[in-house]
């Protein structure tokens, strides 16, 4: 159900890895006039592969704000590694949850792009194809093009 809310009202990055689903990631832009990740999943056969790392960059090239917020639980160690080594800071938390957890908000600032604006097209080795793109790089990890609210990003094996 949350999925198909996302897909219907919000934003939706599916990660691709050999046609099948990898990950998935969950993102609103009307968030404080900001982007807001709301989830990210990633198969548990493809952690630590940059799956998420993929997705996020993704959502940075598709935000229309310069403010990237997302969230974890505490007690969640591995997100919250995963969000420092991505360049988040700790920008807080909410208290009283029904889940009894505190959820620890973190902050990134990033150059806004707008919804669809800029592409991203690599090759399957990884590197930027003539005339395209932009100037930053992600090694065996194209990513395809979309402006509708579900866009698919492949996962080099």
């Amino acid at each position: 159900m949350f999925v198909r809310a996302h897909a219907e009202r919000h934003h939706l990055l599916v990660a691709d890895d050999a046609g099948q689903v990898a990950g998935f990631l969950a993102f609103r832009t009307d968030w404080f006039q900001c982007t807001f990740v709301s989830l990210v999943v990633v198969r548990e056969d493809r952690r630590l592969r940059g799956v998420a790392r993929a997705l996020y960059r993704r959502v940075e090239e598709l935000s229309t704000s310069p403010r990237l917020y997302s969230s974890t639980e505490e007690t969640n160690a591995v997100s919250i590694k995963m969000h420092t080594a991505l360049g988040f800071a700790p920008s807080g938390h909410i208290d009283n949850l029904p889940q009894g957890y505190r959820e620890l908000l973190f902050y990134k600032r990033i150059r806004p792009w707008g919804l669809g604006r800029r592409t991203l097209h690599l090759t399957p080795a990884g590197r930027r194809k003539p005339g395209f793109g932009s100037s930053s790089r992600i090694p065996n990890v194209p990513l395809a093009a979309s402006t509708t609210r579900s866009t698919t990003v492949t996962v080099a094996a």
